[in-house]
Protein backbone atom coordinates (compact mmCIF):
# COMPACT_ATOMS: atom_id res chain seq x y z
CA UNK A 1 0.00 0.00 0.00
CA UNK A 2 1.45 3.61 -0.95
CA UNK A 3 0.65 6.39 0.83
CA UNK A 4 -1.28 9.31 -1.44
CA UNK A 5 0.30 12.59 -1.59
CA UNK A 6 -0.46 15.17 1.10
CA UNK A 7 -2.19 17.08 -0.81
CA UNK A 8 -4.80 15.01 -2.22
CA UNK A 9 -7.92 14.70 -0.12
CA UNK A 10 -9.26 12.05 -2.59
CA UNK A 11 -6.97 9.48 -4.13
CA UNK A 12 -7.45 6.24 -5.89
CA UNK A 13 -4.96 4.23 -7.66
CA UNK A 14 -5.26 0.98 -10.19
CA UNK A 15 -8.73 0.55 -9.30
CA UNK A 16 -10.57 -2.44 -10.80
CA UNK A 17 -14.16 -3.96 -10.84
CA UNK A 18 -15.76 -6.78 -12.42
CA UNK A 19 -19.89 -7.05 -12.61
CA UNK A 20 -21.43 -10.29 -11.11
CA UNK A 21 -21.51 -11.39 -14.76
CA UNK A 22 -18.10 -10.72 -15.44
CA UNK A 23 -18.58 -7.24 -17.58
CA UNK A 24 -15.28 -5.22 -16.83
CA UNK A 25 -16.53 -1.83 -14.95
CA UNK A 26 -13.01 -0.42 -13.99
CA UNK A 27 -9.61 -1.50 -15.47
CA UNK A 28 -6.70 0.57 -14.12
CA UNK A 29 -8.72 3.79 -12.87
CA UNK A 30 -6.42 6.46 -10.93
CA UNK A 31 -7.16 10.08 -10.07
CA UNK A 32 -5.90 12.20 -7.29
CA UNK A 33 -8.40 15.29 -6.15
CA UNK A 34 -7.11 18.25 -4.27
CA UNK A 35 -8.87 20.55 -1.60
CA UNK A 36 -10.71 23.17 -3.77
CA UNK A 37 -11.38 21.28 -6.87
CA UNK A 38 -13.95 20.28 -8.50
CA UNK A 39 -14.41 16.58 -10.51
CA UNK A 40 -16.63 16.24 -13.29
CA UNK A 41 -17.21 12.80 -14.56
CA UNK A 42 -18.32 12.32 -17.91
CA UNK A 43 -18.42 9.79 -20.78
CA UNK A 44 -20.83 7.36 -22.25
CA UNK A 45 -23.61 4.83 -20.93
CA UNK A 46 -21.94 1.97 -19.62
CA UNK A 47 -18.43 3.56 -19.21
CA UNK A 48 -18.26 2.60 -15.51
CA UNK A 49 -18.72 6.32 -14.19
CA UNK A 50 -21.85 4.81 -11.15
CA UNK A 51 -19.55 2.34 -10.52
CA UNK A 52 -16.15 4.97 -9.95
CA UNK A 53 -18.61 6.39 -7.88
CA UNK A 54 -19.42 4.15 -5.63
CA UNK A 55 -16.05 2.61 -5.31
CA UNK A 56 -14.83 6.26 -3.97
CA UNK A 57 -17.36 6.63 -1.88
CA UNK A 58 -17.09 2.91 -0.14
CA UNK A 59 -21.05 1.76 -1.88
CA UNK A 60 -19.00 -1.21 -3.03
CA UNK A 61 -15.10 -2.36 -2.83
CA UNK A 62 -13.01 -2.49 -5.81
CA UNK A 63 -11.38 -5.66 -6.68
CA UNK A 64 -8.32 -4.32 -6.72
CA UNK A 65 -6.58 -0.74 -5.97
CA UNK A 66 -7.07 1.54 -3.09
CA UNK A 67 -9.10 4.41 -2.68
CA UNK A 68 -8.04 6.85 0.39
CA UNK A 69 -9.98 9.79 1.67
CA UNK A 70 -8.30 12.84 3.63
CA UNK A 71 -5.22 10.05 4.25
CA UNK A 72 -7.48 7.06 5.74
CA UNK A 73 -7.47 3.94 3.08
Amino acid sequence: MEAPPDNDVLWARALHFQHHDGSPALQGVSLGVREGEILAVSGPRGSGKTTLLRCLSGLVKPQDGEVWFNSVP
